[in-house]
């Protein structure tokens, strides 16, 4: 961390490079499959943090990291220090002027995904009833 602090030109880059490391252990481990979002879990502990050991029951569940994943990406997309915010708004804006054709594509698809499962169950009856 020094080196790069001094690489960057910053002056405390020697002032941190004594700093202990230390590992916080954080809810993650806790989850009942291997999970990738690591970052939540440490964005969301920055965000909470009170000096106290880190818990969050609800950031084992993957539907609650789905809803603060969504948080923390709005968080940062909208944030005034964010020098392609402007890109990314008017990238949005694009999406929402094609939201009617995408709607339809993914309705689409799902009625296309219920008709297939509808074949594989009366093909599946068929064949348990003896009929194929």
């Amino acid at each position: 961390m020094s080196k790069y602090l001094v690489s960057k030109g910053h002056d405390n880059g020697e002032f941190v490079k004594d700093f202990e490391i230390r590992m916080i252990p954080l809810d993650s481990q806790k989850c009942a499959s291997e999970t990738n979002d690591c970052g939540i879990f440490c964005l969301y502990h920055c965000a909470t943090y009170k000096g106290k050991p880190f818990k969050c029951k609800s950031l084992t569940q993957a539907l609650e990291r789905r809803r603060f994943r969504a948080e923390i990406c709005a968080s940062l997309v909208l944030c005034n220090l964010n020098l392609c915010r402007t890109d990314v708004l008017k990238s949005v804006d694009a999406f929402c002027d094609n939201n009617q054709e995408i709607y339809a594509e993914v309705i689409l698809n799902e009625e296309i995904a219920k008709a297939n499962k509808s074949t594989r169950q009366s093909l599946k009856a068929k064949k348990a009833g003896g009929g194929v």
